[in-house]
């Protein structure tokens, strides 16, 4: 089976802030399928701003905005705030989001180093 790989975690970001999950191609049966991997923190932001696209226009998706930005978000979202707003907030929480994914994996490897252990991320022991 071949297979491609179309991103890489950390390198290529989405349109509106956090890191796209990895996408491999495999074609079995000379048919190409997608298959992405996501961290736990990047399958909900993946649901939640697929969610506001749904709602407020498949463009927020492609890093153009919400149709009518200036729109309330509505009750269910964020009560009290526009559309614009919900999705700067999302942007900045999208970034924090990123740096404590990136400081775990930091702290993890510290920590296997510190006790002798092979870092997570080596791939030099079967660790």
């Amino acid at each position: 089976m071949k297979a491609a790989i179309a991103a890489i975690p950390g390198q290529a970001w989405t349109a509106i802030g956090y890191p796209r999950a990895m996408h491999v191609i495999v074609f079995p049966e000379n048919m190409p399928v997608e298959i992405q991997i996501r961290t736990n923190l990047q399958n909900g932001w993946a649901q939640f701003t697929e969610s506001l696209g749904d709602m407020w226009g498949r463009r927020l998706r492609y890093g153009a905005g919400p149709d009518d930005p200036d729109a309330p978000a509505g009750k269910a979202v964020a009560e009290g705030l526009t559309r614009a707003q919900v999705v700067e907030i999302w942007v900045s929480f999208s970034e924090l989001t990123y740096d404590m994914e990136r400081l775990d994996l930091d702290l993890s490897a510290a920590r296997a180093d510190c006790c002798g252990h092979s870092s997570p991320r080596r791939s030099d022991s079967g660790h």
